[in-house]
């Protein structure tokens, strides 16, 4: 298997090395740093070729090793002990395909998905499958067609498990400048969402050996040294005693999980909407949707179905620099606008240890009730020297208050922004790039923390011709079993390398 590995790896190197590669697309980057597994870290290098293949397709690759202190591989990342390991250790290699670019008549994209919106977004808005890369790697699809006055579009989020989004788009140019799109999206089990690093189909919270996929037991693990705690016990016990007692002692602590029993969660979405091109720069459209699924955990006045968000009016307009756009909208409860965004992996499911249950993105939105107001987003580059994004929501109407378990009115808001500056204009800068988002606050303005706040910024610093130091820095909150909010840090350090 060494041998294999070895020569895979050489060989990949060596391909991409040697293609040509022009400059729009190809290029060859590398990086060294570490990563956390379990709870062990492992050093990282790792080559991130990008080959174009013709004037349409281009491939990335990333090639990666994983070696902790010892000097061991890291073994789930080079696994060849059958057809399916192999299989899957050769397409986690494959970073994208790409034939086509998006405002082509036909474009497919597999393996990363950067960022994905669906029509207008009322339902997918912005959807990525890497926000946990490396340490969650999957294999989307994205492909669009449009033939005559037809269009298609369809959005997966992984191959190798149950997506979280797989969603379908056709649209139909009824008149020149007017098209009308039809949207169905579903997640077909959010409770796949929890993380099961082994992939063994035991979650993580779920499993006593999470980084082992032939264990997941302790009790079946240890089975001899509860033969002998037995024996002790029961010293002229036979085996087939101990065989029975094993089987059918209540006392042990077994993990109960069944994944074969586990209970499906699907959530799914219809949206419908209308788009005028009235000039080369601006776009009116109209959009509706309805969410199907419930939060059966929360019943509120005897409903526990889920809703719908309608936008009578909205504008997307392009000028120079600067893209703008505006809409105004409205939803009944336990709707949300934009449900399967960019932070959709990771708020799709946790597990709250306190309540023992599965909490999934679903489930809290009975948070929402009926709601009013507008949306505006907008970037812009400056001079060429700063690219900003903005984002904002001022919805007001009701919101639940936990204390009377009911709606009370109150405002629900949003603001996000990015700032990144241009580095070729500061030498030594080759990255800098800070961001910020809350929502489903009162008041965002006052930057207090919630569960909803994510903050961080990258910093990359040429040391050396080629060679880039860069330092990534995040922060998100949660509460803890006690009910109090606590901040979660994620500091990265790598060297990147071009050549």
């Amino acid at each position: 298997m060494k041998k294999f590995l070895f020569i895979t790896l050489n060989s990949l190197i060596l391909i991409s090395i040697c293609i040509p590669q022009d400059n729009e697309s190809g290029r060859m980057s590398g990086s060294i740093g570490s990563v956390t597994f379990g709870g062990k870290v492992y050093n990282q290098v790792s080559f991130r070729p990008e080959i174009p293949i013709g004037s349409k397709m281009a491939i990335g690759l990333d090639i990666y090793l994983y070696i902790d202190g010892d000097g061991n591989l890291y073994k789930d990342a080079w696994n060849f002990q059958d057809g399916k390991s192999t299989l899957r250790t050769l397409m986690d290699k494959v970073y994208y395909f790409r034939y086509g670019r998006p405002q082509e008549n036909f474009y497919i994209r597999a393996g990363a998905i950067p960022s994905a919106t669906l029509g207008q977004g009322i339902l997918v808005d912005g959807y990525s499958n890497i926000v946990e890369y490396p340490y969650v790697r999957q294999i989307g699809a994205n492909v669009k067609v449009k033939k005559d006055v037809l269009g298609f579009e369809a959005i997966v989020s992984n191959l190798k498990r149950v997506p979280g989004v797989l969603g379908l788009r056709t649209s139909f140019e009824y008149i020149p400048k007017l098209d009308i799109g039809i949207s169905f999206v579903t997640d077909l089990d959010q409770n796949a969402g929890l993380k099961d690093r082994d992939s063994d189909g035991y979650p993580d919270v779920f499993d006593d050996y999470p980084d082992d996929k032939n264990e997941y037991d302790q009790v079946i693990a240890n089975r001899d040294s509860w033969y002998n705690f037995y024996h002790e016990l029961v010293p002229d016990g036979s085996l087939d005693d101990f065989e029975i007692w094993f089987a059918n002692s209540p006392n042990l602590p077994r993990n109960t999980y069944n994944p074969d029993e586990a209970r499906k969660d699907q959530v799914s979405g219809v949206a419908f909407d209308v788009t005028y091109q009235l000039s080369n720069r601006i776009k009116l459209y109209s959009q509706f949707a309805q969410l199907f699924g419930d939060t059966r955990n929360v019943n509120v006045n005897n409903n526990t179905s889920l809703g719908f968000g309608f936008v009578p009016l909205g504008i997307s307009s392009q000028w120079g620099p600067v893209n703008f756009r505006a809409e105004y909208r409205q939803n009944s409860r336990k709707f949300l606008f934009n449900y399967w965004n960019g932070s959709y992996d990771i708020t799709r499911a946790t597990y709250d240890v306190e309540t023992e249950k599965i909490l999934t993105r679903e489930y809290y939105l009975y948070r929402y009730g009926e709601l009013k107001g507008f949306f505006l987003q907008a970037d812009a580059s400056v001079l060429d020297l700063v690219k900003v994004q903005l984002g904002y929501q001022d919805m007001s109407g009701e919101v639940f208050d936990e204390t009377p378990k009911d709606y009370v009115n109150d405002n629900n808001k949003l603001f996000r922004t990015s700032l990144k500056i241009n580095a070729n204009k500061i030498p030594k800068i080759k990255l800098a790039e800070v961001f910020y988002e809350q929502s489903d606050v009162v008041n965002p303005f006052k930057f207090d923390p919630t569960p909803s706040t994510v903050l961080g910024y990258d910093v990359g610093l040429e040391i050396s011709s080629g060679v880039i130091l860069v330092y990534k820095a995040r922060r998100t909150y949660h509460f803890t079993g006690g009910g109090a909010l606590e901040p979660s840090n994620s500091i990265q350090f790598e060297t990147q390398m071009t050549f």
